[in-house]
């Protein structure tokens, strides 16, 4: 579900970028930050995963008849992702990543009824801007191993991943007597 949802991101924001610019050419990348040899563009990456504290990550009790399946909890997680941009032209960089800047902006959530291209299992996602401090960015930099380029950082929330998972069958017990 991770690789389906930054998919559909990177798609979903070179479309957008491709509509306004008039351009047919691709210009999101879903990769690692990019280095020097990687074609000039905007990259999607993820940074970092956190489990969605503000979700109960309980599965609920199943109730009826029959066979119980104990299911297991859905882990709702929010996804870091950056967005940097890689041109050789510094002001075409920064013309590019205030695109995709705008884009997160003017559609900070996504839902069924707003894109109905969402992946399936997906209902909604929403965008928050990341702050970073100079050297918590730099930081993150020198762990990625890259050369720091024009970038912003977003949480992105709704990603539900092993949602109602069933382990096994629990047959149920018609009678306490032994047969």
């Amino acid at each position: 579900m991770i690789a389906e949802t930054l998919g559909f991101l990177a798609e979903h924001l070179n479309r957008e970028l491709r509509r306004e610019s008039g351009s047919d050419l691709q210009s999101v990348y879903l990769a690692t930050p990019p280095t020097a040899e990687q074609p000039e563009g905007l990259y999607l990456s993820l940074v970092q995963l956190q489990r969605e504290a503000s979700i109960s990550n309980m599965a609920a009790p199943v109730r009826g008849g029959g066979p119980r399946a104990p299911a297991q909890p859905s882990l709702h997680l929010k996804l870091m992702i950056m967005v940097s941009a890689h041109y050789q032209d510094y002001t075409k960089s920064l013309a590019a990543l205030e695109g995709a800047i705008a884009q997160f902006t003017a559609h900070p959530r996504m839902s069924r009824e707003t894109s109905s291209d969402l992946p399936s299992g997906l209902d909604r996602l929403s965008f928050e801007w990341q702050d970073l401090a100079v050297t918590e960015m730099s930081a993150l930099w020198s762990s990625l191993g890259r050369d720091q380029v024009p970038c912003a950082l977003y949480l992105v929330r709704g990603l539900e991943v092993g949602q109602g998972s069933i382990d096994s069958m629990i047959p149920t017990i018609r009678s306490a007597e032994p047969e």
